[in-house]
Protein backbone atom coordinates (compact mmCIF):
# COMPACT_ATOMS: atom_id res chain seq x y z
CA UNK A 1 0.00 0.00 0.00
CA UNK A 2 2.76 2.31 0.80
CA UNK A 3 4.56 1.65 -2.10
CA UNK A 4 1.83 2.41 -4.30
CA UNK A 5 1.24 5.83 -2.62
CA UNK A 6 4.95 6.71 -3.36
CA UNK A 7 4.60 5.23 -7.23
CA UNK A 8 0.77 7.59 -7.28
CA UNK A 9 2.84 10.60 -6.07
CA UNK A 10 5.92 10.37 -8.25
CA UNK A 11 3.48 9.85 -10.69
CA UNK A 12 1.69 13.00 -10.16
CA UNK A 13 5.01 15.20 -9.26
CA UNK A 14 6.51 14.12 -13.08
CA UNK A 15 3.20 14.85 -14.74
CA UNK A 16 3.10 18.27 -13.21
CA UNK A 17 6.52 19.29 -13.97
CA UNK A 18 6.06 18.18 -17.31
CA UNK A 19 3.42 19.94 -17.81
CA UNK A 20 5.04 22.96 -16.48
CA UNK A 21 7.96 22.20 -18.92
CA UNK A 22 5.90 21.83 -21.84
CA UNK A 23 4.56 25.40 -21.06
CA UNK A 24 0.83 24.94 -20.89
CA UNK A 25 0.09 28.05 -19.67
CA UNK A 26 -1.90 30.91 -22.39
CA UNK A 27 -1.46 30.84 -25.68
CA UNK A 28 0.59 33.72 -27.23
CA UNK A 29 0.92 32.40 -30.55
CA UNK A 30 4.62 32.91 -30.18
CA UNK A 31 6.95 30.76 -30.95
CA UNK A 32 10.45 30.32 -31.45
CA UNK A 33 11.29 32.72 -34.66
CA UNK A 34 8.10 33.91 -35.15
CA UNK A 35 7.23 38.02 -35.23
CA UNK A 36 5.56 39.68 -32.48
CA UNK A 37 2.04 41.13 -32.72
CA UNK A 38 2.73 44.96 -33.48
CA UNK A 39 2.48 46.96 -30.62
CA UNK A 40 -0.16 49.93 -30.32
CA UNK A 41 1.41 53.54 -30.36
CA UNK A 42 0.97 55.35 -27.09
CA UNK A 43 -1.06 58.08 -27.14
CA UNK A 44 1.06 61.65 -26.08
CA UNK A 45 -0.05 64.31 -24.17
CA UNK A 46 -0.64 67.17 -26.35
CA UNK A 47 -1.63 70.65 -24.82
CA UNK A 48 -5.17 71.92 -24.43
CA UNK A 49 -4.57 75.59 -25.27
CA UNK A 50 -0.81 75.37 -27.35
CA UNK A 51 -0.83 79.07 -27.45
CA UNK A 52 -1.45 79.25 -23.55
CA UNK A 53 1.19 76.83 -22.66
CA UNK A 54 3.81 78.44 -22.40
CA UNK A 55 5.40 79.46 -19.03
CA UNK A 56 1.87 77.21 -17.76
CA UNK A 57 2.76 75.51 -13.85
CA UNK A 58 3.46 71.79 -14.46
CA UNK A 59 1.48 71.33 -10.94
CA UNK A 60 -0.94 72.69 -9.40
CA UNK A 61 -0.75 74.73 -5.93
CA UNK A 62 -1.16 72.63 -3.03
CA UNK A 63 -0.40 69.46 -4.60
CA UNK A 64 3.38 68.93 -4.15
CA UNK A 65 3.72 64.85 -4.96
CA UNK A 66 1.65 65.49 -8.68
CA UNK A 67 -1.54 63.10 -6.81
CA UNK A 68 -4.76 64.50 -7.19
CA UNK A 69 -7.92 62.67 -6.36
CA UNK A 70 -9.49 61.20 -9.19
CA UNK A 71 -12.37 63.14 -10.77
CA UNK A 72 -15.61 61.91 -9.31
CA UNK A 73 -18.88 62.37 -11.44
CA UNK A 74 -21.03 65.74 -10.14
CA UNK A 75 -24.59 65.26 -8.36
CA UNK A 76 -25.91 67.75 -9.76
CA UNK A 77 -24.12 67.58 -13.34
CA UNK A 78 -25.72 68.52 -16.53
CA UNK A 79 -27.29 65.83 -18.93
CA UNK A 80 -24.82 65.24 -21.81
CA UNK A 81 -27.51 65.35 -25.24
CA UNK A 82 -27.17 63.17 -27.94
CA UNK A 83 -25.08 65.76 -29.93
CA UNK A 84 -21.79 64.95 -27.17
CA UNK A 85 -19.88 66.76 -25.20
CA UNK A 86 -19.71 69.78 -27.55
CA UNK A 87 -23.03 70.55 -27.18
CA UNK A 88 -22.68 70.77 -23.45
CA UNK A 89 -22.70 74.07 -22.04
CA UNK A 90 -19.45 74.54 -20.06
CA UNK A 91 -21.21 77.04 -17.41
CA UNK A 92 -23.70 74.51 -16.39
CA UNK A 93 -20.64 72.20 -15.75
CA UNK A 94 -19.01 75.34 -13.52
CA UNK A 95 -22.20 76.26 -11.51
CA UNK A 96 -22.87 72.11 -10.62
CA UNK A 97 -19.41 71.81 -9.32
CA UNK A 98 -18.87 73.32 -5.77
CA UNK A 99 -15.27 73.69 -6.16
CA UNK A 100 -15.50 75.97 -9.72
CA UNK A 101 -19.03 77.32 -8.73
CA UNK A 102 -17.39 81.21 -7.99
CA UNK A 103 -15.86 80.65 -11.66
CA UNK A 104 -19.35 80.67 -12.83
CA UNK A 105 -19.59 84.17 -13.60
CA UNK A 106 -16.48 84.73 -15.40
CA UNK A 107 -16.44 85.71 -18.94
CA UNK A 108 -15.15 83.31 -21.81
CA UNK A 109 -12.02 84.33 -22.93
CA UNK A 110 -10.50 83.86 -26.38
CA UNK A 111 -6.87 84.81 -26.28
CA UNK A 112 -3.82 84.38 -23.49
CA UNK A 113 -3.16 87.11 -21.14
CA UNK A 114 -7.08 87.78 -20.20
CA UNK A 115 -8.91 86.59 -16.71
CA UNK A 116 -11.42 84.56 -17.41
CA UNK A 117 -13.11 80.95 -18.67
CA UNK A 118 -10.91 79.66 -21.34
CA UNK A 119 -12.97 78.36 -24.50
CA UNK A 120 -13.93 74.12 -24.00
CA UNK A 121 -10.90 72.14 -25.87
CA UNK A 122 -12.39 68.56 -27.06
CA UNK A 123 -9.87 65.64 -27.98
CA UNK A 124 -10.63 62.18 -29.89
CA UNK A 125 -9.79 60.00 -26.37
CA UNK A 126 -11.82 56.26 -28.34
CA UNK A 127 -10.04 56.47 -31.78
CA UNK A 128 -13.34 57.18 -33.58
CA UNK A 129 -12.85 60.43 -35.32
CA UNK A 130 -14.98 62.59 -33.19
CA UNK A 131 -13.99 64.73 -30.20
CA UNK A 132 -16.95 64.22 -28.17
Amino acid sequence: MILSLRATATVAVLAVCALAVSGCGAPTRLADGSAAPPAAAQPTPQPLWPNWSQGARKRPAGDPAGKQPPPAPLADGPEVPEAGLAAVDPYEVLRADPRTKPFGKREKIHRPGQPGIRPPVLRDLTGDGSPS
